[in-house]
């Protein structure tokens, strides 16, 4: 127990200094571009309380109006989506809007929307976010910039959660962390040039890239992971991805710890289609994660190793504050939180089990059932 605790500890503390070098390489001075030609996609369903607030931040863009197209995909709603969708149909130049009514086989929902949507598409650069998020009117302009560089296929952005309405203290604040901790991980897989996550809220690429590689591919039967799988079939390519921390986007949480486990979940399932090297660099933190897991349990046969769980915890704390650290602040945020002493135990458990009953049991989501395991 005392040899495998340090060699696994050791391991997660040199992928937290590895991932925390790549968070030196990501670029804070784009400089702003009005030159590319966009095609702007938001996929939704059953959005009537949220779509307002984004289609209103399109129509304040600063960006030329005749480089912007939008192509709104109403993804078989049940409510006044799409309705909404087309009042704003006067109000956004080269408006596009596309309504999808069947749900196809062997095809994710949302990835046949999304191809839906890139059919139609005009824009060199195709810029995408979600329908509940809400962006500031010079987005796209900062979005964009990275693509001066004609190397650059793909950009993420930033994404944060904005807390608009009453939610509990505990699940707010863990949101919080958890949230920023998934974009500084994406943020530093993409400065090592390893991808290992992304945020469909905040993403743009090359239309013609896209079309050379065939979208998704063969990934386009997995519910989750829109955005990481798309980001991994251009880096598998060879393509050039960058993080862009002038691009920012707020999105709503969410309100329930349910509804929270429920969305882990789906995020959980993208994990079986990890590539080799992705696997290589979560793969031991999640060992390390199970193994904390397996030393508790262990207790209760052999109480003399309690205290090897607290320095199991104390190291992936230790490990989290140097990491987050230098995330927060290329993430535009000051300080880091000292709730991590709370929420670092508290997401190792929602990780495991996300991951696993993600891959191997059922998920909701949008109001429909999904296996992860195919």
């Amino acid at each position: 127990m005392i040899i495998a605790s340090i060699i696994l500890s050791s391991i997660y503390i040199a992928i937290c200094f590895y991932l925390s070098r790549g968070l030196k390489n990501i670029n804070v001075n784009y400089q702003n571009s009005t030159e590319k030609s966009v095609s702007v996609i938001i996929c939704a369903r059953n959005e009537e309380k949220n779509i307002d607030n984004i289609l209103n931040c399109l129509c304040e863009q600063t960006y030329p109006k005749n480089l912007l197209q939008f192509i709104i995909v109403d993804d078989r709603s049940s409510d006044k989506t799409a309705e909404i969708i087309l009042s704003y149909k006067e109000k956004l130049k080269n408006f596009a809007f596309v309504q999808i009514t069947e749900k196809q086989k062997d095809v994710a929902p949302k990835k046949y929307a999304f191809n839906s949507a890139i059919k139609i598409a005009e824009g060199e650069i195709i810029l995408q976010t979600d329908a509940d998020s809400i962006v500031s009117a010079d987005w796209i302009e900062k979005s964009v910039c990275p693509f001066c560089d004609k190397t650059v296929a793909l950009s993420q952005g930033v994404v944060k959660y904005r807390f608009d309405e009453k939610i509990s203290p505990i699940l707010k604040t863990y949101q919080f962390f958890d949230f920023y901790s998934h974009g500084i991980v994406a943020a530093a897989g993409i400065g090592k040039n390893i991808p290992l996550n992304a945020n469909a809220n905040n993403f743009a690429f090359r239309r013609e890239i896209y079309e050379e590689l065939g979208g998704y591919g063969k990934l386009d039967v997995a519910i989750g992971g829109d955005d990481g799988l798309l980001t991994q079939n251009f880096w598998q390519n060879g393509k050039k991805i960058v993080f862009n921390a002038n691009s920012f986007v707020e999105t709503k949480p969410e309100y329930s710890w349910k509804s929270l486990i429920n969305q882990r979940k789906k995020w959980g399932s993208e994990t079986q289609f990890y590539l080799p090297k992705q696997t290589a660099i979560l793969a031991p933190v999640f060992i390390f994660y199970c193994f904390i897991i397996c030393a508790i349990l262990s207790t209760f046969i052999f109480w003399q190793i309690f205290y090897i769980i607290f320095l199991l915890f104390a190291i992936k704390i230790i490990g989290e504050l140097f990491f987050m650290r230098k995330g927060f602040l290329v993430l535009g945020e000051k300080t880091l939180s000292p709730h991590i002493i709370w929420i670092s135990p508290l997401n190792l458990f929602i990780t495991i089990y996300s991951v696993f009953s993600g891959i191997f049991t059922e998920f909701e989501w949008k109001g429909e059932r999904f296996k992860g395991k195919k």
